[in-house]
This record gives C-alpha cells, sequence and structure tokens, in this order.
C-alpha cells in the first residue's frame, strides 16, 4: 500500500490529481517486463485506488475513516508466491519506492 499526505486543509481536486500521477508512476513500474509479460502480470493481481473517504492509514489515524480530503491510498493486492517467477514483493516495493522519490510535494508513509 502507497499512503500519501498533504497538510490538513489540501482540497480533495489536488490529492485527487497527485494520486493519479502517482498511480501512473506506479503502473510503469509494474509494467515492466521483470514483472509483466506485456499481458499478463507476475505479481500484481488487481489494484484500487481511494482518495479522501477510507484512504486513511490504519498506523497513523488510529482507524479512522473519517473524510480525509489530504489523504490518498493506492492498494496493489499480490498473486500468490507460487505464480510470480520468483520474484518478491519487497522487489517490486523498493522499485515502487525508487519510482517515486522526489516527484511529488507530498508525504509518503
Amino acid at each position: 500500500m502507497i499512503y500519501m499526505e498533504y497538510p490538513e486543509g489540501t482540497a480533495i481536486n489536488k490529492t485527487n490529481l497527485t494520486a493519479k500521477k502517482i498511480e501512473k508512476e506506479v503502473f510503469k513500474v509494474i509494467e515492466r517486463p521483470k514483472f509483466s509479460d506485456g499481458k499478463v502480470n507476475f505479481l500484481v493481481e488487481s489494484n484500487i485506488s481511494q482518495v479522501g473517504e477510507g484512504a486513511g492509514n490504519p498506523e497513523t489515524d488510529n482507524g479512522n475513516t473519517n473524510e480525509m480530503p489530504n489523504k490518498a491510498k493506492i492498494t496493489l493486492s499480490m498473486k500468490e508466491y507460487k505464480f510470480r517467477n520468483g520474484i518478491s514483493s519487497e522487489e517490486l516495493r523498493m522499485e515502487i519506492q525508487k519510482q517515486l522519490i522526489g516527484k511529488f510535494p507530498c508525504n509518503f508513509s
């Protein structure tokens, strides 16, 4: 999961726009030949993005699901390891992290 956060008071439209840009960067990584054959992704089964309500980080927001227009969450659901061609989800996480560093004016957790 990727959690992003702007300062409180940020408009949901700004958060949503940044979340869409982050999604594009994430997709650039998961579509690499290392993780996909062009038709089938070896690691990722599905993905979902949430902006605002339900986008809180349970480690920092204490399970709060209130409206949070300054927060977004991108979730990648992984396939069973036996279908991943020996690639760990940690490899994918590290490559996504490298792809995102320094590109966005928000906080990640």
